[in-house]
């Protein structure tokens, strides 16, 4: 079990969806004095970004040439690549304004349970969005617009609300971020 969960965060990671590993990779290089050490937290945030864009970039390219251009774009792929970077990098500047410092309080974590939350409610729309798409382009189901847009809508505001009361309720340090951050929190 514990392997397939290593598996699912490695996924989650490469989709932007994880947090950033930067506070702990600047930790690792400044203690054993690698080529990232004496490099400020935005340097090695910013190259964690850009090679996770990249990945996602490769890996779009590649689902673009095995499904060729025409069904990429009918399925909106563009958008849910687009979606997982945007939500990816919002995601990631939270992370850095709430755990880049000393002291973590507790609003920092439920500020940045709320900022995370909301990141994975935009997450919810786009998927169910794309699915809608799927459907009606596969004649499986022809959908209304409005009703499309309602559930995307609905769907999104339910996982913003159970987001931020998740942010409030939930004890402790949130479980995806880096063992030297639960320790200070």
């Amino acid at each position: 079990m514990k392997n397939l969960l290593q598996i699912f965060y490695w996924l989650c990671y490469l989709a932007f969806i994880a947090p950033p590993r930067a506070l702990a990779i600047k930790e690792k290089a400044d203690r054993n004095n690698s080529e990232l050490s004496g490099h400020s937290i935005l340097r090695v945030s910013a190259i964690e970004i850009i090679i996770r864009f990249g990945l996602i970039l490769l890996i779009a390219a590649s689902i673009e040439s095995t499904i060729g251009d025409k069904l990429y774009e009918s399925l909106l792929f563009d958008k849910l690549f687009l979606s997982l970077i945007s939500t990816g990098i919002i995601h990631s500047g939270i992370y850095l304004l709430c755990f880049n410092r000393l002291e973590i309080k507790t609003l920092t974590k439920n500020i940045y349970r709320i900022g995370r939350n909301i990141c994975y409610a935009a997450l919810v729309a786009v998927g169910i969005g794309l699915t809608s798409n799927a459907l009606e382009l596969f004649s499986i189901v022809q959908l209304q617009e409005s009703f499309v847009q309602t559930l995307v809508l609905s769907c999104a505001g339910v996982t913003c609300i159970v987001g931020i009361i998740e942010a409030f309720v939930a004890g402790g340090a949130p479980s995806a971020i880096d063992d030297s951050i639960k320790e200070r929190i």
